[in-house]
């Protein structure tokens, strides 16, 4: 996991961003606080929207990822994993999928970015077809919810479910 921060015409937005490194799902949220309790909240949304148990996550050392963050991952029973300071290597995939976030997303819809829920309507959609359009050659040129289906699931599933998911979080 990690938070982007978007500065834009005297306007500063944090955008919260998860990839699991086996399927390379990944989610992202928008918020106008980078807080611990935005970061809850962030935890908890992928929790829902991940179509695999999550054990385990790994932050920088930032303090959104303390506090109520901590206490979260407790009640979640996942253990919190932390990068060494300024090795952001450590999580090459996240600051891909980060830039892929910037380039096809934010630099789109920047006139949504006062209102994050807007924002995040948009931002919806990119993540679906982030997850289930976008080949990834890492994965066999799959996308992440064809890997996950064919390598995870032991039957198959309807493809009606990958953008369901995502509604709950918009209503």
């Amino acid at each position: 996991m990690d938070t982007v921060a978007v500065f834009t015409a005297g306007l500063k937005r944090y955008i919260g961003t998860a990839i699991d490194v086996r399927t390379r799902f990944a989610f992202a949220y928008t918020y106008k606080a980078n807080s611990s309790a935005s970061a809850t909240d962030f935890i908890g949304k992928f929790l829902k929207v991940a179509p695999f148990a999550t054990r385990c996550i790994q932050t920088d050392n930032g303090s959104e990822f303390a506090g109520h963050f901590d206490d979260s991952c407790s009640r979640h029973q996942l253990t919190h994993f932390y990068n060494y300071p300024r090795h952001p290597q450590a999580n090459g995939l996240l600051g891909r999928f980060n830039r892929t976030v910037q380039e096809q997303c934010v630099n789109h819809y920047l006139d949504y970015l006062d209102e994050p829920d807007d924002f995040n309507r948009k931002l919806m959609d990119c993540l679906i077809w982030y997850n289930t359009e976008k080949p990834h050659r890492g994965i066999g040129k799959a996308t992440p919810m064809r890997y996950y289906m064919d390598n995870f699931c032991s039957s198959e599933l309807s493809n009606m479910l990958w953008t369901l998911t995502w509604t709950f979080l918009l209503s």
